[in-house]
């Protein structure tokens, strides 16, 4: 059970959603524009009696065969009903909301003032096969915490542990990687949690983490590749389980910083070495315990 994070690494977390990237402020990408609208259902409520009386007039229109460019149109939402204000410090919460600081005053209402927490709402829409994410403030929703809970997950199956001898016949990088479950669990567990809460986790799992209401935690020793200079390095793979979904943490090369990519094992015996990029030879391949571990 975790209760305990850093507020900042919830704030730096959303900065990995691109799709909020049009919204955010130019020079503080930390500051977005939201929108309000004040009396949503009833608002809502004209504008369906709008569709239906058009509905109406378009079934009556195909009955009398009207040509196309005489059909009429859709109904335009009218300006003022939508408000734009600007927020900051947008944050996963519980039960799979959002919340942010109001930085504008709410038109119209006092239920909430600038500087205070509100909730949000976060919609994607599709137009013209393109995807748009607007943030709406919901001024009258109460706003959820932060609090993290979250159990190690326990696999169907025996843990396997691998040990894989390396070497390269042109070079002398000579390396055996460690691999797989290596039975302390609960002592990983707890440096998986000491992660979390100083935000040393991927940003798109600390969110998962904070919005699901059951959520699991797995991780092994896994061997990943450098996508750029090719270095090799083994990281105790994070990945989160959900009920309908799992996420796998994303990990940068400790050498140069890019993107490294995760090596099944079915690959290991056919890597490149990351110094010379000649193929490696796959010495051995056997079971290692506890003690036999070298980091």
């Amino acid at each position: 059970v975790l209760a305990l994070h850093e507020a900042d690494a919830l704030k730096r977390s959303t900065l990995a959603l691109r799709s909020l990237d049009p919204l955010r402020d130019p020079l503080e990408p930390g500051i977005l524009t939201a929108c309000f609208i004040r009396d949503e259902q009833k608002k809502r409520q004209v504008y369906d009696n709008l569709a239906d009386d058009l509905q109406k007039k378009l079934e009556a229109a195909r009955e009398e065969e009207v040509a196309p460019e005489g059909l009429p149109e859709l109904p335009a939402v009218p300006d003022d009903y939508i408000n734009f204000v600007r927020v900051k410090d947008l944050t996963p919460s519980n039960h799979g909301s959002w919340r942010a600081v109001l930085l504008d005053k709410l038109p119209g209402t006092r239920l909430k003032k600038k500087g205070d927490d509100v909730t949000i709402s976060m919609v994607t829409i599709t137009e013209e096969e393109t995807e748009q994410t607007v943030l709406f403030v919901d001024h009258t929703a109460p706003v959820e915490g932060t609090g993290i809970r979250v159990a190690s997950h326990k696999p169907s199956r025996l843990p396997w542990r691998l040990a894989y001898e390396l070497d390269c016949p042109d070079c002398p990088y000579h390396e055996t990687f460690f691999l797989g479950r290596q039975g302390d669990d609960h002592q990983i567990f707890k440096e998986i949690l000491d992660e979390i809460r100083s935000g040393k986790i991927d940003p798109l799992i600390l969110i998962d983490l904070v919005q699901s209401d059951q959520c699991e935690l797995d991780f092994s020793r896994e061997l990943y590749r450098c996508r750029n200079c090719g270095t090799l390095d083994v990281k105790n793979r994070l990945r989160l389980i959900c009920e309908d979904r799992s996420l796998s943490s994303a990990y940068n090369c400790p050498v140069c910083g890019e993107r490294m990519s995760l090596v099944k094992r079915n690959q290991i015996a056919s890597i490149d070495c990351p110094d010379c990029r000649k193929p490696l030879n796959l010495i051995s391949e056997k079971q290692w315990s506890k003690g036999g571990i070298r980091k």
